[in-house]
């Protein structure tokens, strides 16, 4: 069973491009990798520019010299269907604000949504249904929160 997530960059015009990412997509897989290896914007437009990718790794590209593939991926690359793989259809998608953005994450099969703004250089996210901007998080504050969660409910069993 996997837990899949949308990947996308809110634009400083509202168009937000986004890709889906079919494993790991809960707060500490693909939150915690985007808030600790992708905070810079030219790594972000990289991983865009992938399309669709099963597994999000600290590494766009692998490193030179280290094989990568769908069947032998590099433990530290991104798998990605259309490189790795070869499947076509896969790239990424390019709505025009977040009411479609919205449509997308709540039409997919997709259980998190990540959303770099353009505009603050930070990570949102949210779980649910997205209905407006307010029901994005902070990606940082999230993670601090699900920690939290995480203690509160190991130590009401201790």
């Amino acid at each position: 069973m996997s837990t899949r997530s949308i990947i996308g960059i809110k634009r400083k015009d509202g168009k937000i491009e986004c890709i889906s990412c079919h494993y790991d997509g809960y707060l500490h897989g693909v939150g915690d990798m985007l808030l600790n290896h992708y905070m810079v914007q030219d790594k972000i437009e990289k991983l865009l520019e992938l399309g669709d990718i099963s597994t999000l790794k600290e590494n766009v590209e692998p490193v030179k010299g280290v094989q990568h593939s769908f069947k032998n991926p590099d433990a530290h690359t991104t798998i990605a269907y259309g490189r790795d793989r070869g499947d076509k259809h896969t790239a990424s998608v390019v709505v025009e604000n977040l009411n479609q953005f919205q449509k997308e994450f709540n039409d997919s099969w997709c259980e998190y949504a990540y959303l770099f703004d353009e505009v603050k250089q930070k990570w949102f996210c949210n779980s649910t249904v997205i209905l407006t901007a307010d029901d994005m998080e902070e990606l940082s504050i999230a993670i601090k929160k699900e920690m939290n969660e995480s203690m509160d409910y190991g130590m009401k069993f201790n």
